[in-house]
């Protein structure tokens, strides 16, 4: 994953922080709310955040960030106004509390929170609340999308939460920098997400449709766990709740044998803590890629290999279920895993450390909209 200059836990922050930005911003408001995106706020709740996204390893986001720390100088009240599908540089439009007639619903909007973001074009609405930053430079931002039919239908949908609870974490989550479990809102529909294009797709999307139809309950999980020293790929595993084990079984052992008679592949069982699968050998695609899937009596486990099935499954979470879908980054972490993936790949070693220390993003769905909240911890 890590790459020269860039190192692989900095893109998946960056993607990571991005996502809960950009998952829990999109469509809330409602059309009385200005076109194109707007804020409001007291710069001095602004500031803190803005500081702290501006100190990411180089993206679009920290750019930006950067950029509008400078236009705040002299501001108490900020106001910014983007038109749709124009540029939105900060330096030209945050302005210092002019008290725009086109911002009225936002401001009304925004209550007692420390700021408020929205966005109105085509086909998207929404609406984030930020909570005032309190001391450490820590965020919690509520954030409302409305649901709308194209985020649904597209691989988005396995992002967006669904009303019920995802139920109890299964995979073991000590040294994991990224955990995520997710009750999707349209259900897995894994066989959707795939072209139609080639008898490869065609195989996939067959196996897809057999698991849906027999054995898959709905719910995805995924951990990505600290590499050790050396390693060029951190161990990751996603789990996938069943509720019938020998379907499940039957199902993943017909896809390796109709893999088997196109390819040229290497099975051989696997077994562990009481699961039985299979790993796949001499693969020399990715490093480290030996793909092995396991299953349990809840789950079939997949993992990027061997030893990465047995971080995952080492030790079941004894956690309280999460009430709502959820993913959790330890940043801390993460820091640890950029130096490592950078040391093995000899790309240039990436920051120390980033500005927070834990990002918790927990969402459900509530009639028309999808409701989240980020948390970022300093």
């Amino acid at each position: 994953m890590a790459t020269r200059g860039r190192s692989a836990g900095g893109r998946l922050c960056r993607a990571a922080v991005t996502l809960a930005f950009a998952v829990g911003c999109v469509p809330a408001a409602g059309p009385e709310l200005p076109e194109g995106t707007a804020a409001v706020g007291a710069a001095r709740e602004v500031r803190p955040l803005l500081e702290a996204l501006a100190t990411l390893p180089e993206s679009p986001l920290a750019r930006w960030a950067g950029a509008a720390l400078g236009a705040l100088d002299g501001c108490e009240e900020l106001e910014l106004l983007c038109p749709p599908g124009g540029g939105c540089d900060p330096r030209e439009r945050v302005v210092c509390g002019s008290g725009d007639a086109r911002l009225e619903e936002l401001v009304r909007r925004r209550g007692a929170a420390g700021w408020a973001v929205s966005h109105r074009g085509s086909g998207s609405r929404w609406l984030a609340l930020g909570a005032p930053s309190g001391r450490g430079g820590g965020s919690r931002v509520e954030l409302e999308l409305e649901v709308a039919e194209e985020l649904v239908a597209g691989t988005a949908s396995l992002l967006l939460p669904a009303a019920g609870p995802p139920g109890a974490w299964l995979l073991d989550g000590d040294d994991a920098f990224l955990r995520l479990r997710l009750r999707p809102d349209g259900g897995l529909g894994l066989a959707d997400l795939l072209p139609d294009e080639g008898w490869g797709a065609r195989l996939f999307r067959l196996q897809g449709r057999l698991l849906e139809a027999t054995t898959l309950e709905g719910t995805w999980e995924l951990a990505v766990y600290l590499p050790e020293e050396g390693m060029r790929i951190p161990p990751m595993a996603m789990a996938l709740d069943v509720g019938d084990r020998d379907r499940a079984e039957a199902a993943m052992s017909a896809f390796l044998t109709e893999l088997e008679s196109s390819w040229t592949l290497r099975r051989r069982a696997f077994s562990l803590a009481g699961g039985r699968g299979a790993c796949l050998a001499d693969l020399n695609v990715l490093p480290e890629l030996e793909p092995c899937y396991l299953v349990t009596a809840g789950a079939v486990v997949l993992g990027w290999n061997a030893s990465s099935l047995e971080r995952a499954v080492a030790a079941p979470g004894d956690e309280p279920p999460p009430a709502t879908s959820e993913a959790r980054i330890d940043l801390d972490l993460l820091a640890v895993a950029d130096r490592r993936l950078a040391g093995s790949s000899g790309g240039v070693r990436p920051p120390g450390s980033y500005p927070w220390r834990h990002l918790h993003l927990s969402g459900r769905r509530e009639g028309g909209l999808y409701r989240f909240t980020l948390e970022l911890s300093p």
